[in-house]
């Protein structure tokens, strides 16, 4: 027997189907942990949205935000813009130092976008490229000049969802 989720999902989903999604969702943590330069950078493995829930609030090491930098090919200073902090104090901050939690955050949620990006374009250029160009979706905004708000941050993630289910982006 198959419980149908009509009203709260949406027709046509099924239980099962929304499980699957969720579990597939759960999955994706391995691959922020990877993104991130493992469990080296971060200190742990990241298996669940719990995990996630208590790096963020232990902080995540300065020494996560390189490979973001790397990704990105951007300035130190580029990257305390994308997430809202001084960049002389967070030049100030040595490489073992735990970051803030809502900065932590926002480095977990730019790794989530990095890997989301490779996955759906295949190649990390092709992701670049769109990354830096005006895109019709985002009202002719660049993907890069909506990554200083956690909300753009979350957009963006929307945008390549669509994009990766074939909806016009």
């Amino acid at each position: 027997m198959t419980w149908r989720c009509e009203q709260e999902w949406g027709g046509g989903f099924t239980f099962e189907k929304k499980i699957q999604q969720m579990i597939v969702f759960e999955t994706s943590y391995d691959k922020i942990t990877a993104t991130l330069g493992g469990k080296k950078n971060i200190g742990t493995t990241l298996r669940s949205v719990f995990d996630a829930a208590d790096l963020v609030k232990r902080g995540l090491k300065k020494n996560s935000i390189y490979p973001v930098l790397d990704f990105f090919g951007i300035e130190q200073e580029q990257l305390a813009a994308w997430l809202n902090v001084d960049e002389a104090s967070f030049s100030a901050f040595a490489d073992d130092e735990f970051l803030d939690p809502n900065v932590s955050e926002r480095v977990l949620k730019l790794a989530e976008l990095m890997y989301r990006g490779k996955e759906v374009f295949g190649r990390d250029d092709y992701f670049k490229d769109w990354m830096n160009a005006k895109i019709p979706a985002l009202s002719g905004r660049k993907p890069v000049e909506l990554l200083d708000t956690f909300s753009g941050m979350e957009y963006v993630l929307t945008v390549l969802g669509r994009i990766e289910h074939g909806v016009y982006s």
